[in-house]
């Protein structure tokens, strides 16, 4: 655990040290206390796939839930693929997960669904890597639709906080003439691929047909299900491929990833939510329900926060620039936990507070690329209460569409009756006999009226100039972490008044 400031400039941490100086027109974060880590990294998240995960339609057949299912994904058009997009989005940040690897499809909404979602990201705030899941199960339409999508993102490109990918949803989902166009678009566009394997019980050759198509390699993530074969688990590590491992996928399908398929993988969160320290707990409790005597030795916290740190190194590796520390020159994705550790925090037993301690953790605050998201528990860049209340609105008439009946709970609002306005009644001169008197009452009470306001108005621009001397135009945040006087009260009173603290803030 270490005690240091962070000066942020520019999307970077550009100094770290002891009593750093950055001047006066700076933002400075008091983190002394919290502790405070790096953006946590989803490799494979599917935020997207249903505006109301976990409610279902009571059915007594099982043919009546197959239909239920297929008016779901009917019912998941524009409008519930921007509100799920949203949704995920803002759960994303309130985990502390600031970078998303997004597989997304929307069947009901293929031509422009994901330009709506970078829309959504990018509103957000987050980074990502989002690409199409192309398949040709949803008939030739909706294959065609998604190629032509896919090719266009790869076109755009993205921007420096948003990339774009190729994606699949499963390799045996199309056949070697579409897995051969897009391996050209990659090859043309030089753009990472996005797919699954393993996911599928007693599926063949999905591998194979991968290599085949030169679709393995350092450019490619894969998330990796509790099906694949050892082999094949293999031939995806050795091909530099980076897999992802999503703890919840198992606990879905009733099978334990074995350790060895997993190893050197990162962490995903798939459809649920976009929760990375969740998911780490889980794939702790699995590691352990696998291994209850502890025989393998890489049955540790250890290997678990190795997940979480390959995510960092997956964000790298598609942004260009360092992640996973906050050392100088690295990416300004931070994230401040209020937590308090029942047990010393340092480098040694970081791995162990990850798996058993942080689910008491709060993230407080939010920042990627060098902005605030999320301080002190409030959205700062857009209005998020309004925004729910869209998204409820939203998911209102999703449930609608598909279900065909209210949604549980759920009462219209009584409409408020319109109070009539009053007519106001207007005096000739002649039957008031009082003009004079009625104008000089009405003046001095618009002056009295000024002058509060006068006074109110002074107010706001003296608050506002203090503002403006706190913050630069260009964002520069220096997030003082422990022992620093925020407050420019002078220091050496704020040292005996703040003693030197073994469980302040640690970074790791």
């Amino acid at each position: 655990m270490q005690k240091v400031d962070l000066l942020v400039e520019n999307g970077y941490v550009v100094e770290r040290g002891r009593r750093i100086d950055p001047g006066p027109d700076v933002l400075r974060i008091d983190a002394r206390r919290h502790v405070v880590i790096p953006g946590l990294v989803s490799g494979h998240s599917r935020v997207t796939l249903d505006p109301l995960p976990g409610f279902n339609v009571p059915s007594d057949s099982g043919q009546d839930r197959h239909a239920r299912e297929v008016a779901r994904v009917a019912a998941h058009g524009e409008e519930s693929v921007i509100c799920a997009a949203f949704s995920g989005a803002l759960r994303a940040v309130q985990a502390g997960t600031t970078c998303l690897v997004e597989s997304h499809a929307s069947p009901g909404f293929v031509p422009g669904a994901t330009r709506r979602l970078r829309e959504v990201l990018l509103t957000i705030g987050l980074r990502a890597l989002v690409s199409y899941r192309v398949s040709g199960a949803e008939g030739e339409d909706a294959l065609a639709a998604a190629l032509e999508s896919t090719r266009e993102g790869a076109v755009y490109g993205g921007t420096e906080q948003l990339r774009f990918a190729v994606g699949a949803a499963h390799p045996n989902d199309v056949d070697d003439e579409v897995l051969g166009r897009l391996a050209e678009i990659i090859k043309t566009f030089e753009t990472p691929f996005h797919c699954e394997v393993g996911t599928r019980a007693g599926e063949k050759g999905a591998v194979k047909r991968l290599e085949k198509a030169g679709l393995l390699g350092p450019s490619t993530v894969l998330r990796v299900g509790s099906a694949i074969s050892d082999a094949d688990a293999k031939k995806v590590r050795e091909s530099g491929t980076h897999a992802v491992y999503v703890p919840t996928g198992d606990i879905d399908a009733g099978v334990r990833t074995p350790l060895g398929h997993i190893q050197g993988g990162a962490l995903g969160t798939d459809a649920a939510a976009p929760d990375v320290l969740a998911q780490a707990r889980l794939a702790w409790r699995l590691l352990n329900a696998a291994d209850p005597k502890r025989e393998n030795e890489a049955t540790t916290p250890d290997t678990v926060l190795e997940l979480v740190a390959s995510g960092h190194r997956l964000a790298s590796q598609i942004f260009g620039i360092p992640f996973g520390t906050l050392d100088e020159g690295c990416a300004a994705d931070i994230v401040i936990l209020d937590y308090l550790p029942a047990w010393p925090l340092n480098p040694a037993t970081v791995a162990h507070h990850v798996v058993c301690g942080f689910d008491t953790a709060r993230v407080r605050s939010v920042m990627v690329d060098g902005r605030w998201l999320l301080r002190d528990g409030a959205f700062g860049t857009l209005d998020a209460d309004d925004l729910v209340l869209q998204l409820h609105r939203g998911a209102l008439d999703f449930w609608q569409g598909f279900a065909g009946s209210p949604f549980p709970g759920w009462e219209p609002e009584p409409e408020e009756e319109e109070e009539e306005e009053e007519e106001e009644e207007i005096f000739d001169e002649d039957e008031t006999g009082d003009e004079d008197g009625r104008d000089d009452q009405g003046d001095d009470s618009e002056e009295g009226a000024d002058s509060e306001d006068g006074d109110d108005d002074a107010s706001d621009e003296d608050g506002d100039e203090g503002n403006e001397d706190d913050v630069s135009d260009d964002d520069v945040s220096d997030d003082e972490v422990d022992g620093d006087d925020v407050d420019g009260d002078d220091e050496e009173e704020d040292e005996e008044k703040i003693p030197d603290d073994p469980f302040g803030a640690g970074i790791f």
